[in-house]
């Protein structure tokens, strides 16, 4: 799995475990009808821009620079991109959500935790 796709599944499931998934769908619905393809309804509900952040922080294991530039910024849209056009994955998501608060901690992503739609703490 590409890096930049890695990202997009990492931002879908904080997205999903930030706003829960009736506001994700929501979101899918909104972003559906949205006629530029450069807005996100993801705003709407959340920080979306912090939520990339972290879903960054679990992919590269740093913060992102700021202000984002050069193949960073490419990444990080074309991540955004791939994550909007795939309704988040959400229908995919449909194992068990987090209840826990603190469960997101230390997230990984990888073929093998993607199975099922929902990424699972590392212990």
């Amino acid at each position: 799995m590409s890096t930049m796709k890695r990202l997009a599944r990492a931002f879908a499931q904080r997205l999903l475990f930030d706003i829960g998934r009736e506001a994700l769908a929501d979101v899918v619905e909104a972003n559906r009808k949205e006629p530029n393809a450069a807005i996100c309804h993801s705003h709407g509900f959340c920080d979306a821009s912090e939520t990339m952040g972290d879903a960054w922080v679990d992919v590269f294991g740093e913060e992102p620079r700021s202000p984002l530039c050069g193949d960073q910024a490419g990444v990080w849209h074309d991540a955004w991109t791939l994550a909007r056009s795939q309704g988040f994955w959400l229908d995919e998501a449909h194992c068990a959500f987090f209840d826990d608060a603190d469960a997101g901690a230390d997230w990984g992503v990888s073929d093998d935790n993607w199975a099922c739609g929902t990424l699972e703490t590392e212990t």
